[in-house]
């Protein structure tokens, strides 16, 4: 866990410093306190330091997981769905693979990459129609062949993420990213979380990978709707990149 959130800009931990410490001071006045999912290898509870809740690493859909974060979730994959209709896509960090699942409806294939065992496990046994390889994504050599790569909710996991965002621009001519924005889930809130990143370090971060083309999407802390342009109260970011 961060403690000063040390990837951030100094300027922008003490607007997350400021942040957290409201989050503490209100905690009496936030709604009830969401289902706690199950224990389980694939999923990796720990708990937050600031509010005391048991965090998943990765999203499982089920009957035991908060009804509005799973909506939120999966409304980033229906953006991405016309986005990656009829092309090849490599998913960076596939996890469970529910999301990869969601992107077969419309890709003309999907390969899912992840370095867990247990997460490529369940995936393979609970979604059919895509290809599961395991590799660490702090140290890609090589990627399968594809169009266009998706990379949602990981860089923020990640200890190196640039070598991510610079092998996947590299290997593919577009990609599509998520990023939480940090006002709302940073690194102290979810203990999963090691990067703490402005909307301008993302920017600069695909532009020093090549990408000559940013389109920026914001989605809504409260209704999970996704709309083009900037935010600064955005729950997520996600951002079309493209090189060349």
């Amino acid at each position: 866990m961060s403690e000063r959130f040390d990837t951030a800009p100094a300027w922008y931990r003490l607007v997350l410093a400021a942040r957290n410490a409201i989050t503490v001071r209100t905690a009496d006045l936030r709604r009830a306190p969401r289902p706690t999912p199950a224990a389980s290898p694939e999923r990796n509870l720990t708990r937050s330091a600031v509010t005391g809740a048991l965090i998943s690493e990765r999203m499982m859909p089920g009957t035991d997981v908060d009804a509005s974060g799973l909506a939120h979730h999966v409304t980033r994959y229906v953006w991405a769905l016309p986005r990656v209709s009829g092309k090849g896509i490599v998913d960076l960090g596939c996890g469970t693979g529910y999301g990869s699942y969601l992107l077969s409806w419309s890709a003309k294939s999907v390969t899912g990459i992840d370095i867990s065992e247990e997460a490529l496990a369940f995936a393979r046994s609970h979604y059919a129609d895509v290809r599961y390889e395991k590799a660490d994504l702090n140290h890609l050599a090589t990627l399968p062949e594809g169009d266009v790569a998706v990379c949602f909710e990981v860089l923020e996991h990640l200890s190196d993420p640039q070598r991510v965002i610079d092998t996947a621009l590299a290997a593919y001519p577009r990609a599509l990213f998520s990023f939480p924005n940090p006002i709302w889930h940073n690194s102290q809130l979810n203990p999963h979380h090691v990067q703490d990143w402005p909307l301008s370090a993302c920017r600069r971060r695909f532009h020093a990978a090549g990408g000559t083309s940013i389109r920026l999407f914001s989605q809504s802390q409260r209704t999970g709707a996704i709309a083009r342009g900037y935010r600064p109260l955005a729950s997520v970011w996600l951002f079309d990149v493209s090189r060349g």
